[in-house]
């Protein structure tokens, strides 16, 4: 993926409401496929900058009550885990500020793109994802909205291949959420020094 660090813009943020999914996938040796997991969850985002991210397990096409997930505050660059079952947030190291994308990290952007199409319902970009120096797969990114829309990747796992698709879907541009929503939940206890780890 295109990694340079984009710099000051005069806009603010496009507000985003969509769902998000994740799926992994063992592929077998004669061709056959497991769903070995697969998540679902919320994709919210302010025109100030603010991201929620939810997550709930799903089970035989059930999806459960949300157990995970990250706010962030792109403004500041400060991100937290959220445990819904602890009910708290905790402050992830290494986070930086980020601003929206300029004209000219946009067009430098497309110059290490792969292909261009349609991905969800809007225009996107596709760089190669790799591992180890080799290409795995696909990362499908909407420069103008500055999102990653959908990243695929296929990882050896012994004599199977293990696939990951996350992507982020039904995606209604220019919508704001309520603001009430896209914070850290209220109740949360909120752990700043970054030490504390939510349990996987």
């Amino acid at each position: 993926m295109f990694a340079a660090e984009a710099v000051s813009a005069q806009n603010g943020w496009t507000p985003i409401v969509a769902k998000q999914r994740s799926t992994l996938v063992k592929i077998s040796p004669d061709g056959s496929r497991q769903v070995l997991s697969q998540k679902d969850g919320d994709y919210l985002r302010t025109a100030d900058g603010r991201v929620l991210i939810t997550e709930r397990r799903i089970d035989n096409g059930v999806a459960g009550e949300v157990v995970r997930g990250t706010f962030e505050d792109l403004a500041s660059g400060r991100v937290y885990r959220l445990d819904y079952s602890k009910r708290r947030a905790v402050l992830r190291s290494g986070a930086g500020h980020r601003q929206p994308l300029t004209e000219e990290y946009k067009a430098l952007a497309e110059q290490h793109a792969v292909d261009k199409r349609m991905v969800n319902g809007v225009m996107c970009l596709g760089f190669p994802a790799k591992a180890g120096g080799t290409t795995v797969g696909i990362g499908w990114r909407s420069l103008d909205l500055d999102l990653h829309v959908r990243s695929e990747a296929v990882l050896p796992d012994g004599v199977d291949k293990l696939e990951r698709v996350r992507e982020i879907y039904d995606i209604q541009v220019g919508a704001e959420p309520p603001a009430d929503t896209v914070s850290i939940p209220a109740g949360f206890e909120v752990i700043e020094d970054g030490q504390a780890r939510i349990e996987q």
